[in-house]
């Protein structure tokens, strides 16, 4: 009996062990990550993100055009891609970086219809944060919209 007691504790120490060192530790800080130009309808996507206490409290996705106005306010956008596509910056972006939120895993977060260019930037944007998160490196990321724009046509 006594075997079986200790054979069960080493098990669940081990299980209880693997389970820690697979979680990301997340430091404390502000992260951010954008491009280093504007793409080709004229935007910048970034994304900010918040860690407190080891966790994503605040994230902000977003794209901005060259007079700084934020694309998910930008009304005549929404007018233009809501009779189009039934979404918009506003809506599409929520979208995008609460499925993240929810899953707390990338490889979860599932192409918006009417957004697959904004989907696949948060996703390349957001692993570069998730790399300086796990390190504590808070200097802005800088992305280049060249090499983002040759992933786009090798896909």
């Amino acid at each position: 009996m006594t075997r079986l007691l200790q054979a069960t504790t080493l098990f669940f120490l081990i299980v209880f062990t693997l389970i820690a060192c697979s979680e990301k530790t997340y430091t404390n800080g502000s992260y951010s990550a954008k491009f280093d130009s504007f793409d080709d309808s004229g935007w910048k996507e970034y994304v900010k993100a918040e860690v407190e206490d080891g966790l994503i409290k605040r994230l902000e996705f977003d794209g901005v055009n060259k007079e700084g106005i934020k694309k998910s306010k930008d009304p005549d956008i929404r007018k233009d891609m809501e009779a189009l596509t039934q979404t918009y910056p506003e809506k599409f972006y929520d979208d995008i970086k609460n499925q993240y939120i929810a899953n707390g895993e990338l490889e979860d977060v599932d192409t918006v219809a009417g957004a697959t260019i904004s989907t696949e930037n948060f996703k390349i944007l957001i692993a570069e944060i998730e790399k300086s998160i796990v390190e504590g490196n808070t200097d802005e990321i800088i992305l280049s919209q060249q090499k983002r724009n040759e992933k786009k046509t090798k896909n």
